[in-house]
């Protein structure tokens, strides 16, 4: 009886990213807004299916980029969300 040698396993779902249901979070989330604002102005049906177009070419623009892609490109935008691992982009100064 040959025993399975499992020291070389590596999980593949601890880097998941976030789902909301069975899609992605960013994905989910601008269909859920949509959805709401529909609502919200009394147009549920329209929210529902302009939030379901925005989802699919939002995960169109992110298929085969990297995971942080569309945060890269919010930032590239609109300036936020400011990373805080960087020095302000003024500071030119050489440390080291």
């Amino acid at each position: 009886m040959a025993q399975d040698d499992i020291s070389h396993y590596i999980p593949r779902r601890l880097d998941d990213p976030p789902k909301l249901l069975f899609f992605d979070r960013d994905v989910g989330m601008v269909a859920v807004i949509m959805m709401a604002m529909g609502v919200s102005l009394n147009y549920p049906i329209t929210g529902m299916v302009i939030g379901g177009i925005l989802g699919f070419f939002l995960n169109k623009f992110k298929a085969g980029q990297h995971p942080g892609m569309t945060t890269h490109y919010l930032y590239w935008i609109s300036g936020v969300p400011i990373p805080k691992a960087l020095p302000p982009s003024h500071v030119r100064e050489l440390n080291g």
